[in-house]
């Protein structure tokens, strides 16, 4: 996304204008994904999925394309996810795309919506608390 869309990314953040082209790479994904599964690779989608309604889409958009889905919920304290992010904007490693500014972080975590009791049910659950070294 940030090579896509990161040089008119608009100051103050806007959530529609993100949100747009977040499902635009979305919908190009799964149509990738798709494809891949159903040739007889195994595909891992490592988005947000910020809310429930996301990840139900995508949870249906398997089962009408008659493929196996699983939800994998990573969880861990909001300061250690924030530590964690602010960790890799300063290391800048091979896979950062760009900083994520605290604002931007805030701003996120308050538009999240953790995983309901029916999505946990028939997850795998990874709780990963362990403080940045």
């Amino acid at each position: 996304m940030a090579q896509l869309y990161g040089p008119d990314f608009p100051n103050p953040i806007n959530l529609t204008w993100i949100v747009e082209r977040v499902q635009r790479c979305e919908r190009q994904i799964w149509h990738t994904a798709e494809q891949i599964a159903k040739n007889g690779g195994s595909v891992v989608l490592d988005l947000g999925f910020m809310k429930e309604r996301n990840r139900s889409a995508f949870a249906e958009q398997a089962r009408n394309a008659g493929l196996p889905s699983r939800l994998h919920y990573v969880n861990a304290p909001r300061d250690i996810r924030r530590s964690r992010v602010m960790a890799r904007n300063a290391e800048k490693g091979e896979t950062f795309s760009f900083e994520v500014t605290p604002a931007m972080f805030d701003f996120m975590e308050a538009e999240f919506e953790g995983a309901t009791s029916l999505e946990l049910a028939s997850a795998t659950v990874f709780n990963s608390d362990v403080p940045v070294a």
